[in-house]
């Protein structure tokens, strides 16, 4: 099953089906660029602080901080960057 044991893949299913009941409720906010990300992970991940990465941002273990021009470049930074260089400690 890879990196996610079944709990967390239990978890995350369950997160993402409140989300979606509750979706109904969300508001709109007006947020003005420049955007500022930033991701911790949980104790057992790491990111891999020796890739060469080329952004605006700093990457350390455990937290992951950058900036973007808007949300969808920083999404796209999280997923195609940081989710590839992600490793298990």
């Amino acid at each position: 099953m890879g990196a996610y044991s079944k709990r967390d893949l239990s978890d995350y299913l369950q997160r993402d089906n409140q989300s979606l009941e509750n979706a109904p409720k969300a508001k709109p906010v007006d947020i003005k660029p420049l955007y500022i990300f930033s991701g911790e992970l949980c104790e057992r991940y790491v990111f891999d602080t020796e890739a060469d990465i080329s952004w605006r941002g700093n990457v350390t273990a455990q937290k992951a901080e950058w900036v973007a021009s808007s949300i969808e470049i920083g999404l796209e930074l999280f997923n195609y960057v940081l989710m590839a260089n992600l490793g298990g400690s």
